[in-house]
């Protein structure tokens, strides 16, 4: 009788934080974010706990104008953070779903977006020099990671019809398509092209906030291209023209 009788009240202490939790205002997760970090805030937000909006997101120098988020309640109270997020912006317009295990396993995954190749290259100092031209086009792309390496990637990000203006010059692209994977704890992007420039790159990025990028380009290019990378590129002896670009994110 007493076990049946901790088993009812357990259900129903479950119950109760249930309703609380789902009744909450989203204030409250409004407030515990501004109060508990420095480069991440909100100034309005709507709706509940587990479902509402956020407006006005600044982070780091830059500014989503929305975000909504839908969170599983049946996940929460088994320990498990899941929601699926809408973000309206033209930085990135899209939605994806977000998954955080107690293990510390961070799962993104069904990312499908436009994003903006304008308002991405003022995140990354190298493309602000190069002035790219043309929209981003994430397709089911997935990305699991912990605080220490990168788990498992797929998916696929297409740059249709892409363009570069350097040093005056502008540079037609064709389009790019770049496939996520992972090696040894890093996220690996593979980038091809089927351009004049016949692309053949990797894109090695790690947890430790560091990059590096390795490009492979035919020798054989139209005289204004050539002398735009002239500078930075040099022959494999093979017909092909490689440079490799390290830095930091």
């Amino acid at each position: 009788m007493i076990k049946k009788w901790g088993i009812r009240l357990l259900l129903a202490i479950v119950i109760i934080v249930a309703i609380i939790i789902y009744t909450a205002p989203a204030e409250i997760l409004e407030k515990g974010i501004n109060s508990n970090t420095s480069t991440l805030k909100i100034t309005s937000s709507s709706g509940g706990l587990i479902k509402g909006d956020f407006q006005n997101i600044k982070f780091k120098g830059g500014q989503l104008n929305q975000l909504h988020w839908n969170i599983s309640l049946i996940q929460l109270l088994t320990g498990k953070i899941a929601a699926t997020l809408n973000i309206s912006d033209p930085k990135f317009d899209g939605q994806f779903n977000i998954e955080h295990s107690i293990s510390g396993t961070t799962r993104l995954f069904d990312i499908n977006a436009v994003q903006s190749t304008a308002h991405f290259a003022t995140q990354w100092a190298p493309l602000k020099y190069i002035h790219p031209e043309g929209e981003l086009l994430w397709n089911n792309v997935a990305l699991s990671f912990t605080e220490q390496s990168f788990i498992d990637a797929s998916g696929e990000i297409s740059w249709n019809n892409a363009q570069l203006t350097v040093n005056g010059q502008n540079i037609p692209l064709g389009n790019i398509n770049v496939f996520p994977t992972t090696d040894n704890n890093d996220l690996l992007l593979l980038i091809s092209s089927d351009s004049v420039l016949d692309i053949d790159a990797t894109l090695k990025i790690s947890l430790d906030h560091t990059y590096l990028l390795d490009v492979s380009l035919k020798e054989d290019l139209p005289s204004n291209i050539k002398n735009s990378i002239k500078y930075v590129a040099r022959p494999d002896g093979n017909g092909r023209l490689t440079f490799t670009l390290p830095g930091r994110w």
